[in-house]
């Protein structure tokens, strides 16, 4: 395939949706520079999960979205580690965290836009590797005079302490300690912006306005998609520390 820039890899997206009007097929295929699917029955969506690889899945739960999941989940489906996105009609309090449970890995509400769906695709889309990286460690290294040591020990102690403190912001949102959670996702949005890692620092300020306007229902998806994001970022903790101390020697 061809790549869409730079940075992201084209991605082969599929829409399952129960073809309610104001689904606008023509316009979200017209307008998205990646590949759609679009499928209107679970016969249909069962076969395309099990036939072809995704690099997104959203699924409408009025399509009994409940057992699409479970085929997409279930052991020998090439589409078991491909992440699935709940589109539902009305987010109700809570709902976001019953489905996550049940598996889904996010939720988006009707209808479904193109301005949604550029958003979803650009989150979940693979990147190139470490680039996105390496360009975080360029900005933060102009900042500090080119001090590769400090830079080093910045990502050592990041990676030390981004788990814990999702953690402690998971424990506190449960325990609906709200003015805990800010406290803490303060001091890790504080870290990530020292890095220079803008997406993760962009999540952590979504979820600190949340906090501060007492908008519970949406802190709880922002939460969600940064405890994703980290995990991301986690996943790169050894060719990150690997290219930094190669920076050591030259």
């Amino acid at each position: 395939m061809e790549k869409q820039s730079n940075e992201y890899t084209q991605l082969v997206a599929l829409i399952a949706h129960n073809l309610e009007p104001s689904l606008d097929v023509t316009g979200l295929q017209s307008h998205c520079q990646n590949t759609l699917v679009f499928t209107h029955t679970l016969q249909q969506t069962s076969t395309m999960i099990m036939d072809y690889l995704f690099g997104l899945m959203i699924v409408d739960v009025d399509l009994n979205g409940v057992e699409i999941l479970t085929i997409a989940k279930r052991f020998g489906c090439m589409n078991r580690n491909t992440p699935i996105v709940a589109l539902v009609s009305k987010l109700k309090f809570d709902q976001a965290k019953k489905l996550i449970a049940e598996g889904f890995d996010d939720c988006l509400t009707k209808p479904l836009t193109t301005e949604m769906l550029d958003q979803a695709i650009k989150f979940w889309q693979k990147t190139e590797g470490l680039e996105p990286y390496k360009k975080a460690i360029e900005t933060v290294l102009s900042k500090c005079n080119n001090n590769k040591k400090l830079i080093l020990s910045l990502y050592l102690k990041l990676f030390e302490e981004l788990p814990q403190q999702i953690s402690n912001i998971e424990e506190a949102l449960n325990k609906k300690q709200y003015k805990l959670a800010f406290d803490i996702t303060h001091k890790f949005n504080g870290s990530v912006k020292i890095c220079s890692l803008q997406e993760l620092q962009e999540l952590a300020m979504a979820l600190e306005m949340c906090l501060i306007q007492r908008n519970y229902a949406f802190a709880d998806g922002y939460f969600l998609m940064l405890q994703q994001q980290v995990s991301v970022f986690m996943g790169y903790r050894q060719p990150i520390l690997g290219y930094l101390a190669q920076m050591q020697n030259i």
